[in-house]
């Protein structure tokens, strides 16, 4: 492979951490590279350089913060659609149950109260799972530095005060 400038090793390197989140394999990343890097690597290139990009400690921190993010935002889609669907269907229930009384189909308003039901559970569940989800995220940041300030304790162990 032919020498790289500064912008086409990022460029590169970027395209291969989408590869590594896209979790692709190498037939996938070759035709995903070749798309948007508009040139072909070699397999080994493809490999070392995602050895090297994973081996990171700043890849590992981002990835981390990806996933986490990409789980939060899906959370608040899933959300939005289950909120959207309530109000459709308590719109259609309004609708229905003000048909004047010849008209009024008791199935179909017994089949929008069942479903109003059920989103409304799923709404709530929902709505429990945030708060836990925020708290299991900050754990794990609080346990994260805790981590670290070991890891410097123990890299440093002529600064660590002995005491019997």
């Amino acid at each position: 492979m032919p020498k790289l400038d500064e912008w086409e090793e990022k460029f590169l390197n970027a395209t291969i951490i989408d590869c590594i989140t896209f979790n692709l394999k190498w037939e996938q990343a070759k035709v995903y590279i070749k798309r948007r890097f508009g040139r072909e690597i070699s397999e080994p290139t493809y490999y070392d350089r995602k050895k090297k990009l994973e081996s990171e400690e700043t890849f590992r921190l981002w990835l981390n913060n990806q996933t986490r993010m990409g789980y939060m935002l899906n959370h608040k889609m899933v959300l939005d659609d289950m909120m959207r669907l309530r109000e459709y269907t308590l719109k259609r229930f309004f609708i229905e149950s003000n048909q004047p009384e010849e008209k009024l189909n008791n199935e179909l308003i017994l089949k929008l109260t069942n479903d109003l039901r059920d989103t409304d559970r799923l709404i709530s569940e929902f709505n429990i799972g945030t708060p836990i989800l925020s708290q299991i995220f900050a754990d794990s940041e609080n346990w994260k530095k805790k981590y670290e300030k070991l890891a410097e304790r123990i890299d440093a162990p002529e600064q660590t005060p002995i005491t019997r």
